[in-house]
């Protein structure tokens, strides 16, 4: 399964419609509360954006409301409740913000919560943009996007 980090625009942009062109689905890491705003300098996607993942058969993950280093009770359950308001669909994946690894207590929420907790982990994609960004150092281009979605297809 592919993730999509952070729910950045350039990476709806270009990696919307290579998904589209490959008819592969990925699960989209959205921290509710930053929707239409910006995170670590970068856009983020707006509701509209979120609305036609979802209707494109997409997967929303929740990642949080405010992406917070440090995560809450709230943060976990909240941001589900948000997005299934929203959207109108169940939230069933929950991908915690940064590479803090939960306590005992919060990953067992999550897992209560949702049918699918992931950590997060690096080799999810990010940032896709053509341009170079300094401020982000998980960028990778929409050829190299799309390279990987050709092997996708093939396995």
């Amino acid at each position: 399964m592919i993730y999509i980090d952070d729910g950045y625009k350039e990476t709806f942009k270009y990696a919307f419609p290579l998904l589209k062109k490959y008819n592969i689905r990925a699960v989209w890491s959205i921290p509710i509360g930053l929707l239409g705003g910006k995170l670590e300098g970068g856009e983020i996607m707006s509701i509209e954006d979120i609305k036609e993942l979802v209707k494109d058969g997409q997967i929303i993950a929740s990642h949080s409301i405010t992406h917070p280093q440090e995560i809450t009770r709230e943060e976990i359950v909240q941001s589900r409740v948000e997005l299934e308001k929203l959207l109108g669909v169940k939230i069933m994946h929950f991908v915690f913000p940064y590479e803090n690894i939960p306590s005992k207590e919060l990953l067992d929420l999550a897992n209560s919560e949702y049918k699918v907790v992931r950590p997060f982990y690096n080799y999810a994609f990010h940032l896709i943009s053509p341009e170079t960004f300094d401020w982000y150092p998980f960028h990778i281009t929409p050829e190299k996007f799309e390279d990987y979605m050709k092997y996708e297809k093939r396995n």
